[in-house]
């Protein structure tokens, strides 16, 4: 991970994983041409409505509340080395919790599927997040029938350990690395 001018950035052979800022999170929610302008970056990640501006509020709600884990309440935007275009994001749900796992939640604009970026970005972000204080695991939530993203929670070493009838639980343990 690097830390230039404030931002904290891992990075992997053709992805940087930006976390924002509460500053630029709140700019992200609000006006996507203020945020390409603030960051010299492309947006063409998901669209901002429905079930991912759900999911960003409540990480923006979380950065306010908590702003010194930021780590944990703000967004990760993914985006291309070659060309500054962000493609996605990802996040954790919470802090860890007292068994020290944290919930991480993904997500990428369809365009991008099958090119191998998402489970770049997780295998990075995750390795990032076992290495931290008090974690000791990382866990995933996949609706039943979501192939796509249980793929990369496969390739990325995770491992069932819940099954729900709507849903399937993943775990990427310290142990294992």
């Amino acid at each position: 991970m690097k830390v230039n001018e404030g931002k904290m950035v891992l990075e992997t052979e053709r992805l940087n994983i930006q976390l924002l800022t509460k500053e630029l999170l709140e700019v992200f929610c609000n006006n996507l041409d203020e945020f390409e302008e603030k960051t010299q970056l492309i947006y063409d990640g998901e669209e901002l409505s429905g079930g991912f501006l759900y999911v960003v509020n409540i990480q923006k709600e979380a950065c306010c509340m908590d702003s010194y884990n930021l780590k944990w309440n703000s967004l990760w935007i993914i985006t291309r080395k070659d060309n500054g275009v962000v493609i996605g994001s990802c996040a954790f749900k919470h802090t860890p919790n007292d068994r020290g796992e944290v919930e991480v939640g993904y997500g990428l604009k369809d365009k991008y599927f099958n090119c191998g970026y998402m489970s770049e970005c997780i295998q990075e972000l995750s390795n990032w997040a076992i290495n931290q204080t008090d974690v000791s695991s990382v866990i995933a939530e996949t609706e039943q029938g979501n192939d796509a993203s249980e793929k990369v929670l496969i390739k990325c070493g995770y491992e069932v350990f819940k099954k729900e009838p709507e849903a399937t639980w993943w775990q990427f343990r310290k142990e294992k690395r």
